[in-house]
């Protein structure tokens, strides 16, 4: 079985790939393992981080981590394009917001394999070149785990 950092990106990926604007999901094996093209997502995870508060004594021991889910949302508007870059980009970061946080009632939990998620304010990527534009967010995702198993949730 998969460990549960795995069914969480999942998750994520699954959600990501409903949306209407996404032309692609790319989980990258290589850093530039993608590629620039409008409506484009970029899902990938930062260093995951203990959680002492939500941990529990036992045997096995209860730990909790939080996964830094990172998000980055790519357009790269047609010279054609009249609506502005910045709304361009601001309304593709919502969607994929909206979209890792459906359904409403339970996103949060991430098909019952977490405790609790949030995310972090987006923030621009300064371009490089004319390619395209990018916003990049966090979802912190709290899950908990037995201490001699990695792979479902506890």
């Amino acid at each position: 079985m998969p460990s549960l950092v795995t069914q969480i990106m999942d998750v994520a990926e699954n959600r990501l790939r409903q949306l209407e604007t996404c032309s692609a999901v790319y989980r990258p094996n290589r850093k530039s393992d993608f590629q620039i093209k409008d409506g484009a997502i970029i899902l990938t995870h930062e260093d995951i981080e203990s959680d002492a508060e939500l941990s529990a004594m036992g045997n096995p021991a209860k730990v909790a981590w939080i996964l830094p889910i990172n998000i980055t949302c790519i357009v790269a508007p047609s010279m054609d394009d009249e609506v502005p870059i910045d709304e361009r980009m601001n309304d593709f970061v919502v969607e994929a917001m909206d979209a890792l946080s459906d359904p409403q009632a339970s996103w949060y939990t991430f098909d019952d394999l977490a405790i609790n998620a949030e995310f972090t304010p987006p923030v621009a990527i300064e371009p490089a070149d004319d390619s395209g534009r990018a916003m990049t967010f966090n979802c912190r995702v709290t899950y908990r785990v037995d201490e001699t198993s990695q792979t479902t949730s506890a």
